[in-house]
């Protein structure tokens, strides 16, 4: 079966360097239909990812091994990418050009990725399918699905 979703097929890139978080936020990703690029647990991966991949948006720890994410921040500013800020450090901490921006306070459930997501974008373009059984991947690749 397939259902439709507005994150279908959405591209995230995800900078963060908690292992168990990054795991969790790949596995959420994809549960959704999302494409998860990274995650990226270094500031010179995040930078790279940031400046060159294709992304639909972002979810940025601002700190990333005690390296400060802002450069992340401002490449997809200027690249004209969604972003949350996925982070542990208050609202209060953040420079003025970006406290107006998604935010997701860590700790954060499955359900506040999911509403800063849609938040971001998923509303803009189509609707686009998800398979949730494996009958519809069978359904759509063509096979038996035992």
């Amino acid at each position: 079966m397939a259902v439709f979703s507005p994150l279908a097929g959405r591209r995230v890139l995800v900078a963060e360097d908690e292992a168990m978080i990054a795991m969790d936020l790949q596995c959420l990703l994809e549960e959704i239909g999302c494409v998860c690029v990274g995650p990226h647990g270094r500031l010179k991966e995040a930078l790279d990812a940031a400046a060159s991949s294709e992304i639909d948006c972002a979810l940025i720890d601002l700190i990333l091994h005690d390296a400060n994410s802002a450069a992340v921040l401002q490449i997809l500013a200027e690249r004209q990418i969604p972003f949350a800020m996925a982070t542990a450090m208050p609202r209060s901490g953040f420079s003025p050009q970006w406290v107006d921006r998604p935010y997701l306070a860590k700790p954060y459930s499955r359900d506040d990725v999911r509403a800063v997501l849609d938040q971001m974008v998923g509303s803009a373009g189509g609707a686009k399918p998800v398979i949730t059984s494996l009958s519809g991947l069978t359904d759509r690749v063509g096979g038996d699905a035992r």
